[in-house]
């Protein structure tokens, strides 16, 4: 499969640039041989269109990259080769394709694929997994914001074992860091990650996290706390992994202890799915191996069938998002009193 990245979707130049680089580094990346699905340069000689979003650091409600992906030409000409890898928190599933946090209740599974994030995450992981000199003393970890009522709830627990490491960060998205800051910040987190036998992996703003992603490529277990989220298809998500129940995390400590003898075992077949799926040497081969998966499954629909389409999408989306964007505010609120009665009570 030949697979084109368009990038005249971006409406400012630096967004196409963004994608251009990103397209770049997917190709450097990229192991040569071995695999039937190329990118290519040229548009007449693809067999698929990919639009990308994230890299392009597109926000659905004042950027007009949604808009513009409809009335593409080769949305036009083309709606039944066009698929988008959307990683957004809360995408818009206007065209088949990969989406890394679409919530179950939007999920198609004939039109959509759960799948990585298409941005770049933490750079040193994968320095210190080669390294191989950190050894786990930690049963679970967990070091983020708080970007959900999960976490919000995970902060309040004090789970009074040594070996739980629960901690409140600073968002590493934030503009405010330094480049000296931010690449602490990373290079403790990648090296907290394997001194844990397993990782909690609650989700942010959208079902899913890339902290599930720099998980499995640390080699340790990931506990999957989010509720809507789909499975990636191709691993077998039930032998590297475990999904607990929202309800139970007071108990974490407990369940944890019962799967510990096996968690050396469970993160090598963590890191061998990553390698296999979501490893960026790897990566357009897997992204084909899912287009192909799509086609087969998603009815054809004409430009006309697909324009109606994306018009629902989009009135819902604006609807859900304006609900969701108060609660969030709300759940951020209660969280920073909660943290500073805390203090005070110290």
């Amino acid at each position: 499969m030949n697979i084109f990245f368009p990038t005249d979707h971006c409406p400012e130049a630096w967004q196409q640039q963004k994608v251009i680089q990103f397209i770049e580094s997917l190709q450097q990346q990229t192991r040569s041989g071995g695999s039937q699905h190329q990118i290519v340069s040229c548009p007449a000689e693809a067999n698929v269109f990919l639009f990308v979003i994230h890299v392009a650091g597109f926000d659905p409600l004042s950027s007009h990259c949604y808009l513009n992906l409809r009335k593409h030409l080769l949305v036009k000409k083309f709606p039944d080769r066009c698929v988008l890898w959307d990683d957004k928190d809360f995408p818009l599933p206007i065209l088949p394709g990969l989406y890394a946090s679409l919530h179950q209740r939007d999920f198609d599974s004939r039109e959509h694929r759960s799948f990585c994030y298409s941005s770049a995450t933490n750079p040193y992981i994968e320095e210190h997994v080669q390294r191989n000199d950190i050894q786990p003393d930690l049963l679970v970890s967990f070091v983020g914001s708080i970007s959900s009522p999960i976490r919000a709830r995970l902060f309040e627990i004090d789970f009074q074992r040594s070996d739980v490491f629960i901690q409140k960060s600073l968002n590493l998205w934030d503009r405010l860091l330094t480049d000296d800051r931010h690449q602490d910040l990373q290079i403790e987190y990648a090296k907290l990650l394997l001194r844990s036998r397993f990782v909690l992996c609650p989700r942010g703003n959208g079902v899913s996290s890339y902290r599930l992603f720099e998980t499995m490529q640390a080699g340790r277990v990931p506990v999957i706390l989010a509720k809507g989220w789909v499975f990636p298809e191709g691993c077998n998500w039930e032998k590297f992994s475990l999904r607990i129940d929202e309800r139970q995390i007071h108990q974490l400590p407990q369940l944890l202890a019962q799967y510990e003898p096996e968690a050396q075992t469970t993160g090598v077949l963590a890191r061998k799915a990553w390698e296999t799926w979501f490893d960026p040497a790897i990566r357009v081969h897997a992204i084909g191996k899912l287009i192909q998966s799509i086609q087969q499954t998603c009815p054809q629909r004409s430009y006309f069938w697909r324009s109606w389409q994306q018009r629902l999408i989009i009135a819902r989306y604006l609807s859900r998002h304006r609900k969701g964007q108060l609660q969030r505010q709300i759940h951020r609120q209660i969280g920073t009193l909660l943290s500073k009665v805390t203090k005070s009570g110290h």
